[in-house]
């Protein structure tokens, strides 16, 4: 099936609102968007990172990576644009370097199904499940590396050369084990103006641009928060994906008056 095609401008409200048109459920719908910006083509920087947001009618989001070439993006429907027929109000987000830009909105009008049920809507990005992925061995990573640098001696002393408490290792173990058999749930999205020293709660995480402590400047990331309370101290790990897939842990023992740890970047290849 050959992509429709359509120009998008960089400049909101440049231009009548684009609008294309699917069927409700659609899957694999190609589409080519052609970018530009004031009118003047535009060409996207080679290892950008190009993204298709979108919001349903039931005010449930989506965000898929596109592929790209110079000017044009193209991207297909996936599973969870369609659920629903009606206006999606639709942008394309193009992040690279400095620049985190947004097209002017496009209008996606899915028509309605003849058919009776289908898929249920619900809010979708692609990163979240892609990054899912690797968290168990990102989170295995960092409970070794917290249990073999940090928590010595029930994890208060400074002195080389102490060996763990049974007792205190058992505790240890118990948190762990609660905290791998724990469901995770999409809390929501973080925004710039937030600090990440201030997030300890279990769940699933998700920011466009970086917050205040973020592990570093790159737009478009994932987080995983492990926590627990345990009277007035935290344990918590917080496992953080940026575009381009690079990966970081950090931790935070004790109580809220302690530092955090810092963040470490893993190896693509410990993953």
């Amino acid at each position: 099936m050959d992509a429709y095609v359509f120009t998008l401008d960089l400049v909101p409200r440049k231009s009548p609102t684009p609008v294309i048109h699917v069927s409700q459920y659609d899957v694999g719908r190609p589409f080519l968007a052609h970018i530009q910006n004031d009118g003047v083509d535009f060409t996207i920087p080679s290892g950008a990172v190009v993204r298709v947001n979108g919001k349903k009618p039931d005010n449930n989001i989506f965000s898929y990576t596109a592929s790209f070439t110079g000017s044009d993006i193209y991207f297909e429907t996936e599973e969870q644009m369609t659920p629903l027929a009606g206006d999606v109000n639709m942008e394309i987000a193009i992040a690279s370097g400095d620049l985190s830009i947004g097209s002017m909105n496009f209008k996606m009008l899915v028509e309605q199904s003849p058919i009776e049920g289908g898929v249920d809507s619900e809010t979708a990005i692609d990163w979240v499940q892609q990054a899912q992925a690797a968290a168990n061995t990102a989170v295995q990573a960092a409970e070794s590396i917290n249990l073999a640098t940090f928590l010595q001696n029930n994890g208060t002393t400074t002195e080389a050369g102490h060996a763990l408490d049974a007792r205190y290792g058992k505790t240890l173990a118990d948190q762990v084990a609660a905290l791998n058999s724990s469901q995770f749930r999409l809390v929501g999205g973080i925004s710039a103006d937030k600090d990440l020293n201030d997030y300890h709660d279990h769940g699933v995480y998700f920011y466009n641009n970086p917050p205040i402590n973020a592990p570093s400047s790159n737009p478009y990331a994932l987080m995983l928060v492990f926590g627990k309370l345990s009277g007035t101290n935290y344990y918590v790990i917080q496992v953080v994906c940026t575009s381009g897939y690079h990966y970081y842990v950090r931790r935070h023992f004790g109580d809220a008056n302690s530092n955090w740890g810092a963040w470490r970047e893993i190896n693509v290849s410990e993953i």
